[in-house]
C-alpha cells in the first residue's frame, strides 16, 4: 500500500537537499503540509548529486517497478 501511495503522489511533493557538517547530503520528500514522506537512503557527497537523485525520484517515481 505504501508504495501505490508513494506512486501516485510522488511527483507533486516538495523535495529539499540537506547536508551535515561531514558534507553528506540526502534528500527528503514532504507533502503539502510539510510532513516528510519519503527521503534518501543513500548519502551523497555533494549538494548536486543529492539535487539530481531526488529530481530521478520525483520525475520517475510513479512508473517504478517493484513489490506493491
Amino acid at each position: 500500500m505504501a508504495a501505490s501511495r508513494f506512486k501516485s503522489r510522488c511527483s507533486s511533493w516538495n523535495y529539499e537537499v540537506y547536508g551535515n557538517f561531514e558534507g553528506i547530503y540526502r534528500w527528503r520528500a514532504k507533502t503539502e503540509d510539510n510532513q516528510v514522506v519519503a527521503l534518501s537512503v543513500e548519502s551523497f557527497s555533494s549538494h548536486f548529486a543529492a539535487r539530481t537523485s531526488a529530481n530521478i525520484a520525483q520525475e520517475n517515481g510513479g512508473s517504478a517497478s517493484g513489490p506493491l
